[in-house]
């Protein structure tokens, strides 16, 4: 029986159960001694998921320098969903721009990136990745758009590798030349009518300016030149994406360095003027006014800007005067603007009115009715006290 689950050591606990406690205390320990432990295992999970959610099939063998983690990749790929229709949702040889990404650094899916720093400059492969290293189960709703759960099939081309560093290794001017070589890649894909691709190109120009670490007196005023006409060159783009409160806030940005700033003001009031805030636009086009009073050309647009938003303006509020009429029976200007004769628009306010009087009248009338029933069907006295409380409480 010394060997039996029931057994104890003497102190009225089974081995078995100590043993568990045991092991549990030292897991417990270990745990608090660790606490990243399981933020660590779950990550080395999901390196394992995305190493195996990619392949790659060589096309044709590179000769030039590997890519890696931190290196500076100019691509060409075309993006197919692996379906039936094998439908492309990202060609970059189509906008003539090649991407430029930085590996490793979540540009691009995962697995893709896995893949590209698998490569050497002027290889071309066919990559295909598993939704788990693509868009996953929610895919992906804006540029590029993908349903979710769908496998991706890359072709990829690396037209050179280059090295570039960590961003805080480099200096002043390495990040004002990157910045404005993101910048020029924006412009010309902007140029190009490629508005949600000119915008991530804009961002990475921005990636290079906002991580400046203690500049001195000369490098700050360039800093902020450099920062006010990329965010310009944001708003811009963000307009064109429909995107009126990124288009509000890139501009507001702007201001907040150059609070008159003629293109920054003209871009808030075109932003109000689509988001139907009125009062904001014609503020803010106001002030563009008046900050471009010495350039002909820039008032001019102004103007025109002013114009786009009275029109729009009025037009609001004929829509809501049409559905107010509708609401309440119309009136002669609603009717009117329905292209109705003249008059059709009282007859009907008149009609719906007539129409609410009858209903009173109706509803009074048999209201009445119901009191003259009850008090000729409800005896007097305790017998009827009882029966309306029986009918109207249960």
């Amino acid at each position: 029986m010394a060997n039996s689950d029931d057994s104890d050591d003497g102190s009225g606990v089974p081995i078995a159960d100590a043993a568990s406690a045991a092991a549990t205390a030292a897991a417990t320990a270990a745990g608090e001694d660790d606490p990243l432990a399981a933020e660590r295992e779950r990550q080395e999970a999901r390196e394992a998921e995305i190493a195996a959610s990619w392949s790659k099939r060589t096309l044709a063998d590179g000769g030039g320098a590997p890519a890696g983690h931190g290196a500076r990749a100019r691509v060409h790929l075309v993006g197919r969903l692996r379906a039936e229709d094998g439908a492309v949702f990202e060609d970059s040889r189509e906008r003539g721009v090649p991407l430029l990404l930085l590996l490793g650094r979540g540009s691009v899916v995962p697995g893709l990136d896995k893949a590209l720093m698998a490569m050497r400059a002027g290889e071309r492969a066919v990559v295909t990745v598993a939704p788990e290293g693509g868009y996953g189960a929610a895919g992906s709703q804006r540029c590029p758009v993908v349903p979710g759960s769908t496998a991706l099939v890359y072709e990829v081309e690396l037209l050179a590798v280059e090295a570039e560093g960590e961003l805080w290794e480099l200096d002043f001017g390495a990040k004002m030349a990157l910045a404005d070589e993101r910048r020029g890649r924006g412009n010309e894909l902007f140029r190009g009518g490629w508005y949600e691709w000119a915008a991530a190109e804009y961002e990475q120009a921005m990636r290079y300016l906002v991580f400046m670490a203690h500049p001195t007196d000369d490098e700050a005023p360039k800093i902020a030149e450099a920062t006010a006409t990329v965010q310009l060159n944001l708003a811009a783009a963000a307009l064109r994406c429909g995107r009126e409160d990124d288009a509000v806030r890139h501009a507001e940005k702007v201001l907040a360095l150059r609070p008159d700033d003629a293109k920054a003001l003209y871009r808030l009031g075109q932003a109000y003027t689509n988001l139907n805030r009125w009062d904001d636009a014609a503020d803010a086009l106001r002030r563009a006014a008046a900050a471009s009073a010495d350039d002909a050309a820039a008032v001019a647009r102004v103007k025109q800007e002013e114009k786009r938003m009275r029109e729009r303006r009025a037009r609001e509020d004929r829509q809501q005067r049409r559905a107010y009429a509708r609401m309440v029976g119309g009136d002669d200007d609603a009717a009117a603007e329905e292209g109705a004769p003249e008059g059709v628009g009282r007859l009907g306010r008149l009609r719906s009115m007539s129409g609410r009087v009858l209903r009173s009248v109706r509803m009074a009338a048999l209201a009445a009715f119901v009191a003259a029933v009850f008090a000729y069907a409800v005896p007097a006295g305790p017998i009827g006290e009882q029966w309306s409380r029986k009918l109207f409480f249960g």
